[in-house]
């Protein structure tokens, strides 16, 4: 989308010289004049480029202490900054504040699993959003069956296993993409189920010398596609494998089946997030004793997906959201590729061979699923706690402080129906962080690892940002174009102070709105702070100002 409201380039004479520019500086400014002829007439030549106004379409006026006063006051802005060192990155386009689709950040999964999903989105021509999300959750479930995410100060270890949710439109190759990511696990399964069962080790006891192994009966599941949380739980505590994945292209199944009904719904949704918080299931009923119980350390990953008709409804539900089963989701909505996937004859034709990064992660997920799970005498798992290096647990401390203190406001950029979303990043970015880092081969949590993790848990919050309604994306737009545009002609206000006491009345009534507007400004390098006269000053490369 383009709107008119968008700045464009300052108009200037196309026939005042250097010499005359810092005239007109100093006597509509007083700025200084001690700007040589190539800075001075480096800015202007510039900004003449960017108009295609002539000298006859602006009139003949030497000065631009008159009409032209702001735009003087602009330049002088300018030339100062030029002085100074400092050079303007071409600024980017608020309406992208409109856009709801946001790409994946790919290159935050890592060395190993980036060309993986770089590599899926282009086999089956699908978002890499969609690609990433299926490639960590399949991840995830080889993972979690063996590793906690490690202790961290008062930290204490917890489960690795991740909820995700990508939303994409029909036609988009939900089911393809979750066909190659997920293969080796589907293929694993099917062998298990062949050769009589999943195998497992019982670590020994006190009374015995050795260890016990043996294999978990093959009737069990270990990949649900449409399950009532009743039927699942039942499951588990008869007996069930006791690491699954709930994997469905199509989310609608899961969220409209009998336990997400408002008769069931609450205490199916309190079983998923405690199974999710710490691996424990609980069930009583007078009519299924078999199937009744409490049962620990079991672990389960879920990867829906679904078209953003399907989950319209869902994704606004207020219950949901506030009761944490929503925040416990990875999600994302990438931008389609449909109308771009063109075909070429001749890969068409021939034997695509997979990669040997494709190779190395199937190789690597069939690698951890054949590794026995140990089991207790509870049958519940008994999984290792990945260490964290002493620099990626810094980071996690500044991070999560980061996304911390966001919390204790309630403006445009952090409304209070985000809060519950912005609480979970920096554990979902501990635990994307444990399976990025056994996919590595890494010993320990890596710094990179970490940050890299924290990519893509705020990735997610600002898809669920944008997706649940709370973004006041129009809201936002239409007061960072006032800001700039009163900013553009007001250029003698220029610290904060001078905005809180003058600005847009939206502003002056707001301290935590208009720091908010002013760091999505400098964000989008509409504006700068100047450290050292602790003033504003405007991009001007593409600025229009209508007189």
């Amino acid at each position: 989308m383009t709107s008119n409201r968008i700045p464009k380039a300052p108009f200037y004479r196309s026939g005042d010289s250097a010499e005359e520019l810092r005239n007109d500086y100093s006597s509509d400014t007083g700025a200084s004049t001690n700007v040589d002829d190539s800075q001075a007439g480096s800015i202007l030549d510039f900004h003449l480029r960017q108009s295609n106004v002539s000298a006859l379409t602006l009139g003949k006026s030497k000065s631009l202490n008159t009409r032209y006063g702001h735009e003087s006051r602009l330049l002088a802005q300018h030339v100062e900054s030029a002085k100074s060192g400092f050079s303007w990155e071409n600024p980017r386009p608020l309406d992208a504040l409109l856009d709801t689709q946001i790409e994946f950040p790919v290159e935050a999964c890592g060395e190993f699993l980036s060309p993986v999903v770089a590599e899926i989105a282009e086999i089956c021509q699908a978002p890499v959003g969609l690609a990433a999300n299926a490639v960590l959750s399949a991840s995830a479930f080889a993972v979690q069956r063996l590793y906690n995410c490690g202790q961290m100060g008062p930290l204490p270890p917890e489960p690795c296993s991740l909820f995700v949710l990508s939303i994409a439109e029909s036609g988009d190759r939900k089911s393809a993409v979750d066909g190659m990511a997920c293969r080796a696990i589907r293929r694993w399964e099917e062998n298990c189920v062949r050769s009589g069962g999943y195998p497992f080790v019982r670590p020994a006891d006190e009374k015995l010398q050795e260890a016990q192994s043996g294999n978990w009966p093959s009737s069990s599941i270990v990949l649900f596609t449409d399950v009532t949380y009743a039927d699942f739980s039942s499951r588990l505590i008869k007996g069930n494998y006791p690491a699954v994945g709930i994997f469905s292209d199509e989310a609608g199944t899961f969220f409209g089946n009998y336990s997400m009904t408002a008769a069931t719904r609450q205490s199916a949704v309190s079983g998923y997030v405690t199974l999710w918080n710490s691996g424990e299931v609980s069930r009583y009923r007078l009519t299924d004793e078999k199937g009744s119980g409490k049962i620990f350390n079991r672990r389960l990953t879920i990867n829906l997906m679904a078209q953003p008709i399907s989950m319209k409804d869902t994704l606004a539900d207020p219950y949901l959201q506030a009761q944490g089963f929503l925040p416990r989701f990875l999600i994302t909505n990438p931008p389609s590729r449909a109308g771009g996937r063109f075909l070429q004859y001749e890969q068409f034709c021939g034997q695509r061979k997979l990669s040997k990064s494709l190779q190395d992660y199937e190789s690597r997920i069939q690698m951890l699923l054949e590794t026995p799970v140990s089991i207790n005498g509870g049958a519940g798992l008994i999984t290792r706690n990945i260490e964290v290096s002493d620099a990626a647990q810094y980071q996690f401390v500044n991070l999560y402080n980061e996304f911390e203190k966001d919390l204790r406001t309630d403006d445009l950029a952090f409304p209070a129906q985000l809060r519950p979303f912005q609480a979970r990043v920096a554990q979902h970015a501990r635990r994307i962080a444990t399976v990025l880092a056994v996919m590595n081969g890494e010993q320990s949590v890596s710094e990179t690892t970490m940050v890299s993790a924290f990519q893509i848990a705020e990735h997610s919050l600002d898809t669920w940002r944008n997706l649940i309604g709370c973004n006041n994306a129009e809201r936002i737009y239409s007061e960072a174009q006032q800001l700039l545009n009163w900013m553009a002609q007001k250029p003698k206000y220029r610290t904060i102070r001078d905005l809180q006491r003058y600005g847009p009345r939206f502003v002056r009534e707001c301290s935590s709105r208009l720091r908010s507007l002013v760091e999505l400004l400098e964000e989008y390098h509409w504006i700068r702070y100047d450290i050292n006269s602790k003033s504003l000053d405007i991009n001007l490369t593409v600025l229009s100002i209508d007189h």
